[in-house]
């Protein structure tokens, strides 16, 4: 079953051109998937859209297979089953944890002190916090608590809008893995919304990309690093280098030699082989390139190189240990079958 389901959406603000262009996206129950995109690309109007703060200009969201907005219907904000994770926690100062926590109850069962509010603070690891200052809690913990509030009344779908984004690095990679684990623990469905790549591949079992207001890809983490469908979409997830190449048979020919062409890889005379940093390998008998920059970053080196016949900046990862100078020349190949994705 369907936990979210986004059919061909078209979103606009009012008095607004078109934001989000058909879009479609299939989140199931219990599941936690992303969407994942730059800014404007879309995926806070989306977020808007399946929370009901905006209306459909064609196409249907249904929650917990429930239509919740269409062209005909839009289903208020409060009664369509959806929690909310703001960036920035946005608790109530004037109120405890806990009745911060009972605020996102039904009229009626708002009770800081009943059985629902004390098995969230257990969820979300704040047990004994419930009478505590919002002002008291840190950027982590005023997180969960907000965490807590979407998911007391039990929704169909949690929304949680860049969660991550306004705490340190140092707090932000704990907090990701443990609000994770609860939502998982609770057996909620979610949708987070990030800019930040390595969030979304870390934090969901499946990331949707938008570009431009429009779909450019579903799946696994593994599958979109993997196999991704467009050479935009390859150098937005990771660092890569475009190699031109001419099908030669069963290979490919390149600037740094003949390399195999996957199974089923495209069948097009030329195409951009996606080549990331560790793909590269010294070899005695391979291509020279030039290191125009080193990059150290403690656990490895990148470096910085450039090649005829490859437009563009040649990215090449080497231990750390091993000490490459600006202006060096060394020889190198492709080691494996690179993915092939088409011309722009």
């Amino acid at each position: 079953m369907s936990g979210l389901r986004v059919s061909e959406a078209t979103i606009g603000h009012p008095g607004d051109s078109d934001v989000v262009h058909g879009v479609s996206l299939d989140v199931p129950l219990g599941g936690v998937d992303a969407v994942l995109g730059a800014s404007g690309s879309g995926k806070s109007t989306l977020l808007l859209a399946i929370a009901g703060l905006l209306p459909l200009r064609s196409g249907e969201i249904a929650v917990g297979g429930e239509v919740v907005s269409s062209r005909r219907r839009t289903v208020p904000p409060e009664r369509r089953g959806v929690g909310w994770v703001p960036q920035d926690a946005s608790l109530f100062p004037h109120l405890s944890v806990a009745q911060n926590i009972a605020f996102g109850l039904p009229r009626g069962q708002r009770d800081p002190r009943g059985e629902r509010v004390r098995s969230m603070l257990e969820l979300v690891e704040l047990t004994g916090f419930g009478d505590r200052s919002p002002a008291d809690l840190s950027g982590g913990q005023a997180q969960r608590v907000a965490l807590a509030r979407a998911l007391a009344p039990a929704p169909g779908i949690v929304l949680l809008d860049e969660p991550f984004s306004a705490l340190d690095a140092s707090l932000r990679v704990g907090l990701r893995r443990q609000i994770g684990r609860i939502l998982r623990d609770a057996g909620a469905t979610a949708l987070l919304v990030t800019h930040d790549q390595e969030e979304a591949f870390a934090f969901a079992d499946r990331v949707s990309v938008l570009r431009d207001g429009r779909l450019e890809q579903t799946g696994t983490a593994e599958e979109l690093f993997a196999r991704p469908r467009s050479a935009w979409l390859a150098t937005f997830l990771g660092e890569s280098t475009l190699v031109p190449a001419r099908r030669e048979g069963d290979a490919w020919a390149t600037p740094f030699g003949r390399v195999p062409a996957a199974p089923g890889a495209t069948d097009a005379e030329r195409a951009l082989l996606v080549v990331r940093p560790e793909q590269l390998k010294p070899y005695a008998a391979g291509t020279p390139i030039t290191v125009d920059d080193v990059e150290y970053s403690g656990h490895d080196r990148l470096l910085l190189a450039s090649v005829d016949g490859v437009p563009g900046t040649v990215l090449m990862r080497m231990p750390s240990a091993v000490a490459i100078e600006r202006g060096a020349v060394m020889p190198v190949r492709i080691d494996g079958i690179p993915h092939a994705v088409p011309l722009p």
